[in-house]
């Protein structure tokens, strides 16, 4: 389990974008008392989710 403002950090997005992704339900989290936390399983799940990047070719 990783802390919510944590996992935003290592994931390189911001605590209003990842509320919105918990709003959104794209994103479970779990409370213990006042911390919101997002487990590891959940985690994995997210980035399964997410689109395989595909470059543009240049020039075709």
């Amino acid at each position: 389990m990783i802390p919510f403002k944590k996992w935003c950090q290592d994931k390189n997005i911001g605590m209003t974008y990842g509320y919105d992704l918990l709003k959104k339900n794209k994103l479970h989290a779990i409370k213990l008392g006042k911390k919101t936390y997002i487990t590891d399983e959940e985690d994995q799940r997210f980035i399964s989710s997410l689109p395989a990047y595909k470059p543009e070719h240049a020039g075709e």
